[in-house]
């Protein structure tokens, strides 16, 4: 709440100062922001007689409105130089009010699209000289991109150009269905637009006026559109674009203007015809103001939530009504601007010799090594150069490798350092709040911790977790999904009979013929034998046996708290209530250190920490596969090394919160990653089928399988269309030079010591590489998220899964009772230790999976479509899971991919 209260508080300050700004500007220039350079039509706008777009109110068919239509070439006095066009439609013969006003440009999306953006970009401009552009550009390529796309170079008339709104507002048609809607200008032969410049001419495109030698006039387009408007009329298709918003849309892609609509699915349809017939009096339109706040009741402005978010950037053009204030009173008092002069000055760029990078240096396109320009075979040999000092392998000490000193570009940007501070300080602020009302009201046993959430969500599995229902659905849908096994045969070591189990297995069935039917299934935790426990805390290495009842539910049927038979007698759950709740509390504190230090830490954030370092240090920023990865490796070294030097550190959470504390931790990994790890443990089905897990009518209600398997198709699928822009075949592979560097230095064991890597340190087929990133991205995103997102959801409750244990386990059948449990359980300051740092980790992603930012792919506009093909195919996982979620009485959430992070960066 108080992260969204700042958020507002900085959205109205810029809005207000940018707002200000501009209205000095426009009293002392008496300017249109940057479109002064424009002439104004007359004439009539009919809507068509049969629409294809949902029936309104405003947009009746065969209905006629009088309009104006402002043409401007923006930034500069002069039609001539490399612009980009302007088109401005009221629906009304009036310099001010209107049912209904349309602000488009040139380019089919826009070079900014919030207010933090426009700012910046507003800022460099202010600056002055193009030089200041380029750091802009190079840090928003996509913007850059746009405005290449959009500009146009001595264009045959305004009326031969296409002109676009960029920005969608909300519409509301009589069926009330929220949709959302752009619009074009288009000729009225509906043929290509003129003035489309030449590769050369984009070179260098922050130089925007008319070349020396220029023929010319500066006015030649203003006055051929007069011309043409006074002696034939100029006619123009409007035309609207629509989205019907659903389920799992996602803000930030469908309302940006940085990205354009598919055509496919959102086809452009006619909504009016416009025919202009007479120049304004007025012409240059210094008194015509087009308000973006002009709108028919079924048409809305969409509330922004920051500065940030995309619709931020009209919230700031609907404040325009004090710069128009201020242009007109600048009129008044100074007249109105000059005309433009015929004739132009002298061009000369002071600033060239700053500005002799090309396209090329603001963006890398994408493309394999081999197939480049020696040139730029020479450059992207620099880059790697320079970024082999910047990122160089630390051994790990018995662990993975990882970056010896963290970039600055691998930092925490500002305002994800703001999210997580925000996080911390609502949590101490509960705590704080717990502990006085714990003075003032104490409440005794278990009922104490549920008294530590005064501000907090309550974790839910509150109401459940004393069940064993709930005790076998975490094996398969909590936060380590990854150990359950089918058991073929009970372990030697495993003192469990048909005489420990009668009775609890249904149908009056054996062991025996449970296994037979695939029905039994074990979780073992030998790997804890031998790990150093800090002192007066207590951890076991269980062997626990379940079983899928005749409902379908996975049950406890034996807990042996121990690798022997030394450990004690093997419990069930016909033992009295608090024993076997005291023994599964052992088995969910053995599991916690499993999946904090091997599934968690291990698995993910380390590995893929090794992956990032090395896609820097032989994938050049132009390797199609560094650009394919670094959105899935974004903040894994930073997060990383905040758990090296906090998390991790001595005395840190995981010292004070876990049974292992930090030593034992280490040494858990240490021993993972040094005996039975391999990468080849990553590819998602032949670990279920390893595991026998793989036959959902063997093992119902298994969610992370049942998820994770569509999510994985659907990375793969994406993977594979990316790739096969940039490979045509295994040949491509084999020759990439930078490719095969990579995985030379991942399996080189002094450097990546990846073990188990596909062909061994070299790739010599597309299935490899295609298999390759798959389970890299899968890993960064769907595993991360499925082993991270719910750690509050589980670890929040302390009695549910407490990080260590400060009683011995049971030894002996002798009954046990609520306070004895407590007593085994963390304290009231260990437990907010525990609480504070699930619930940090359980941060919810604000861009998911599939959220792209400007600078992905930038110059290789073929991926664009295969992004929201991707984002299609998430959004059916997404609902698919919402619609089995309905129908189970605890919804698994962790794999829905509005919810997984695209990387490892919490």
């Amino acid at each position: 709440m108080l992260r969204h209260w700042w958020n507002v508080f900085l959205l109205v300050v810029l809005r207000a100062f940018l707002i200000t700004l501009i209205a000095l500007k426009s009293f002392f220039t008496r300017a249109r922001m940057s479109h002064q350079n424009g002439i104004v039509a007359r004439g009539r706008v009919r809507i068509v007689d049969n629409p294809l777009f949902p029936e309104s109110d405003f947009f009746r068919p065969g209905l006629e409105f009088p309009c104006r239509l402002r043409h401007a070439s923006v930034s500069l006095l002069d039609d001539a130089g490399l612009l980009v066009h302007g088109a401005s439609l009221k629906f009304a013969d009036q310099d001010v009010e209107s049912p209904f006003d349309i602000l488009m440009n040139g380019g089919i999306a826009a070079p900014f699209w919030n207010l933090s953006t426009f700012m910046q970009f507003t800022f460099t401009k202010i600056r002055g000289g193009r030089a200041k552009m380029i750091p802009y550009f190079r840090k928003n390529p996509r913007c850059f991109e746009n405005v290449v796309k959009a500009l146009r170079l001595r264009p045959t008339s305004f009326s031969r150009l296409y002109y676009y709104s960029q920005t969608p507002l909300e519409f509301r048609a009589l069926d009330e269905k929220l949709r959302y809607i752009k619009f074009r200008l288009i000729p009225e032969d509906r043929g290509p637009e003129s003035g489309i410049p030449d590769p050369e001419d984009l070179m260098t495109p922050w130089f925007q006026e008319a070349r020396p030698g220029e023929t010319l006039s500066p006015n030649y387009l203003k006055n051929e559109f007069r011309e043409r408007v006074q002696t034939r009329g100029v006619s123009y298709h409007l035309q609207v674009q629509l989205h019907d918003w659903v389920a799992g849309d996602r803000r930030e892609v469908i309302l940006n203007s940085l990205y354009a609509w598919d055509e496919e699915s959102h086809p452009w349809m006619d909504l009016a015809a416009v025919r202009l017939d007479s120049i304004l009096p007025d012409e240059h339109g210094y008194n015509c103001a087009f308000r973006i706040t002009n709108l028919p009741d079924c048409i809305r402005l969409i509330k922004p939530l920051s500065i940030y978010d995309p619709p931020s950037l009209e919230y700031l053009r609907a404040g325009g009504s004090v710069a128009r204030s201020a242009r007109f009173l600048g009129n008044r008092i100074f007249g109105p601007p000059p005309g433009i002069p015929d004739q132009r000055p002298n061009v000369s760029y002071p600033d060239e010799a700053n500005c002799t990078v090309t396209a090329d240096d603001v963006y890398m396109a994408a493309s394999l090594p081999q197939n480049d320009a020696r040139s730029r075979q020479r450059e992207r040999q620099q880059m790697l150069e320079v970024a082999r000092g910047l990122y160089q392998f630390q051994a790990g000490d018995g662990l993975p490798s990882y970056v010896k000193l963290l970039p600055k570009d691998e930092e925490f940007t500002p305002e994800k350092q703001r999210r997580m501070l925000w996080d911390i300080v609502g949590t101490v602020a509960d705590l704080g709040l717990a502990a006085v009302d714990e003075a003032f009201e104490p409440h005794k046993g278990l009922r104490a911790y549920e008294d530590m959430y005064p501000l907090l969500d309550k974790p839910t599995v509150i109401e459940r977790f004393r069940t064993d229902e709930e005790f076998g659905r975490q094996r398969l849908a909590g936060v380590n999904p990854f150990l359950i096994r089918r058991c073929h045969e009970i372990p030697g070591h495993f003192r469990v009979d048909d005489a420990a189990v009668a009775g609890l297995i249904g149908n009056g069935g054996t062991l025996a013929s449970a296994i037979d039917a695939g029905r039994v299934y074990l979780l073992d935790y030998r790997v804890l034998e031998g790990i150093p426990v800090k002192q007066g805390r207590y951890v076991c290495a269980p062997l626990c046996l379940l079983h899928v009842d005749p409902r379908g539910n996975l049950m406890p049927l034996a807990i042996q708290l121990g690798q022997s038979s030394d450990a004690g007698p093997t419990f069930t759950p016909r033992d009295e209530f608090w024993l076997w709740q005291t023994v599964k509390t052992h088995v969910q504190c053995a599991d916690a250190q499993v999946q904090e230090a091997v599934s968690h830490l291990l698995r993910t954030h380390l590995v893929m920490e090794t992956f990032a370092v090395s896609v820097h240090r032989q994938l050049s920023a132009g390797h199609p596969v560094h650009q394919l990865l670094l959105p899935h490796m974004r903040f894994t070294m930073a997060i990383n090394h905040a758990a090296r030097t906090s998390m991790l550190a001595p005395g840190g959470p995981i010292d004070k919160v876990m049974a292992l504390a930090r030593e034992g931790v280490l040494a858990l990994m240490a021993k993972v990653w040094n005996s039975d790890w391999s990468f080849a443990q990553y590819d998602l089905q032949a670990d279920l089928r390893a595991r026998g897990v793989d036959d959902p009518q063997l093992l119902p209600n298994y969610h992370y399988r049942d998820d994770a398997l569509p999510m994985w198709s659907a990375i793969e699928a994406f993977v594979t269309a990316i790739l096969q822009l940039f490979y045509k075949g295994d040949l491509d592979v084999a020759q990439d030079w930078e490719l095969q560097a990579w995985a030379r230095e991942l399996v080189d064991p002094q450097l990546g010591n990846i073990r188990g890597f596909p062909g061994n340190g070299r790739l010599d087929t597309l299935d490899q590489l295609n298999r390759l990133l798959t389970t890299i991205i899968f890993t960064a995103s769907a595993e991360h998220s499925s082993t991270n997102n719910g750690q509050y959801d589980m670890y929040g409750y302390i009695p549910n899964v407490p990080g260590a244990m400060y009683s011995a386990p049971p030894t002996t059948r002798q009954a046990l009772t609520e306070a004895s449990l407590v007593a085994a359980l963390p304290g009231a300051l260990t437990s907010g230790e525990q609480i504070a740092m699930v619930h940090l980790l359980s941060e919810p992603t604000i861009e998911p999976l599939g959220s792209y930012g400007p600078e992905f792919f930038a110059g290789t506009p073929q991926v664009e479509p295969l992004v929201l093909k991707f984002n299609r195919r998430l959004d059916e996982i997404s609902r698919s899971i919402e619609a089995r979620n309905s129908r189970i009485a605890v919804p698994y959430t962790y794999l829905d991919p509005r919810r997984v992070y695209p990387n490892v960066e919490i």
